[in-house]
């Protein structure tokens, strides 16, 4: 998958010093480049999200008072060792940063909400043409995504569901230059609204193929649900229907239903805009 940053610590690095400039002041930061030690008070806001934590682990290693984080895979695997052959703890008192770390989806959360709503970036690449970064996602009854497509859309109606590929034929990814250009973004916007009717139109298009696999197993189990319905019948038993049809209903409801939800991810703009 094409990415903006190298790695996770470059990621960090940056949003760090897009959200906090002064962390070393405000969250009295601390790196240790050797090891790759990170250190630091947690805001009120991360603080929140530890409840994700076992509650021992947060209330033993005082993890609301101060942090002690790394990318470092052996130092992480060292304080977990000492932590297995401690008498007193059994918590590692420096945790693995992973992409699912509270740490990493605070920041993450932290700079996409530096984008007001109905925002999204412009991006200078490798295109001819604008093109649109839109997320489509179909959901079933109970309000869970069952088709999610990622595609990169024109204004003049061509739609490329391999988000990934033209990612990579834009060139976009940690090396990209940024050449300061103003783009139009009022131009951008207009043609946001034939965008997404291009977009949904095309996810009808093929709603019904990407609902096949999910359509075969729930029809499956409801022809179970028939034939087990009319022994229960003939042996006399109370009759199933009620339960038969509330379990049809149950599996109904996983199939995907109504329009699907669209989101603009960001704009790849052609370098032919005037420098600011």
């Amino acid at each position: 998958m094409p990415r903006l940053f190298a790695s996770a610590r470059e990621f960090l690095d940056e949003a760090l010093r897009e959200v906090y400039p002064d962390a070393h002041d405000r969250l009295d930061l601390s790196t240790d480049p050797e090891t790759g030690l990170l250190s630091f008070v947690p805001p009120s806001d991360l603080v929140h999200r530890l409840k994700a934590l076992p509650p021992d682990y947060v209330r033993e290693q005082g993890l609301r008072d101060r942090l002690k984080v790394t990318f470092n895979r052996r130092l992480a695997d060292s304080s977990l060792t000492r932590a297995r052959a401690s008498a007193t703890s059994s918590w590692p008192d420096i945790s693995l940063l992973t992409d699912l770390h509270p740490v990493m989806e605070w920041l993450t959360d932290k700079v996409l909400v530096r984008l007001d709503r109905q925002e999204a970036p412009v991006l200078t690449a490798d295109v001819s043409r604008p093109t649109y970064l839109v997320q489509g996602i179909y959901s079933n009854a109970l309000g869970r995504p069952t088709v999610v497509k990622w595609m990169a859309v024109t204004a003049d109606g061509e739609v490329d569901d391999d988000m990934v590929a033209v990612l990579r034929r834009a060139q976009v990814g940690p090396t990209m230059a940024n050449p300061g250009l103003a783009h139009d973004t009022a131009r951008l916007a207009e043609a946001i609204p034939g965008v997404l009717d291009t977009a949904e139109a095309f996810l009808e298009q093929h709603r019904e193929a990407w609902d096949e696999p999910l359509r075969a197993p729930i029809e499956e189990y409801k022809a179970r649900l028939g034939a087990w319905e009319q022994p229960a019948l003939t042996n006399g038993g109370a009759a199933p229907t009620h339960t038969r049809e509330r379990l049809a209903s149950l599996a109904d409801s996983l199939l995907t239903t109504g329009r699907p939800m669209l989101r603009v991810l960001a704009v790849l703009a052609p370098a032919t805009a005037t420098a600011a």
